[in-house]
């Protein structure tokens, strides 16, 4: 009788057990970031995505990428943002979708038209005993290519930190008046 009892309390705790149905956990779908703003000389971002599901993003536009299109529970996106040469702020949006979730992240970026280079003029100060003699007097092409290669390991060496500067050959003093230069070599001053 006892054996018959447990019997039957086995298969009814079975039987009850039987008809609960299963809940799935609720959808999850978080991103680190709801909004992120960048200079006109554009950038990189990451996010990160917290789900407990497949994901995928929609969106963006050709200056505004990101090195994934879709994945899923937990990871990090790379958003990458281009210059923005266009003289006008510009946004998109990236959204990304879990079966029945859904976030979007916006994207803003203002224009690069603030950039100003500063002109630092150079002078070159030429001492010579004869000045027809090319050992001495070196030529005015001379200084501009010197000045030209100076520029360019300025703005494209490995070392340097770009501050908008330009090296020009000077052609006034600090009060605007003319300088008095050698014929032959701008950016040169001369004592006639």
């Amino acid at each position: 009788m006892k054996i018959q009892r447990l019997i039957f309390l086995i298969f009814t705790t079975i039987a009850v057990f039987a008809c609960v149905t299963d809940h799935p956990s609720p959808q999850v779908l978080k991103i680190s970031e709801n909004t992120l703003r960048f200079s006109g000389n554009g950038g990189a971002w990451k996010l990160t995505v917290n789900s407990n599901c497949e994901w995928k993003i929609t969106g963006g536009d050709t200056w505004c990428k990101t090195d994934k299109l879709e994945g899923s529970k937990t990871a990090e996106i790379l958003i990458q943002v281009d210059t923005n040469d266009t003289k006008a702020e510009r946004d998109t949006r990236f959204t990304f979708t879990c079966d029945q979730k859904e976030a979007e992240v916006h994207v803003y970026q203002d224009t690069s038209g603030n950039n100003y280079y500063y002109e630092l003029p150079v002078i070159f100060h030429l001492f010579y005993a004869d000045e027809t003699d090319s050992l001495q007097n070196a030529s005015g092409e001379f200084f501009t290519k010197m000045i030209d290669e100076c520029n360019r390991l300025y703005n494209t060496g490995t070392n340097s930190i770009p501050m908008n500067l330009k090296l020009v050959a000077a052609t006034e003093d600090p009060a605007g008046k003319p300088l008095r230069t050698h014929p032959e070599n701008p950016g040169s001053s001369h004592e006639l």
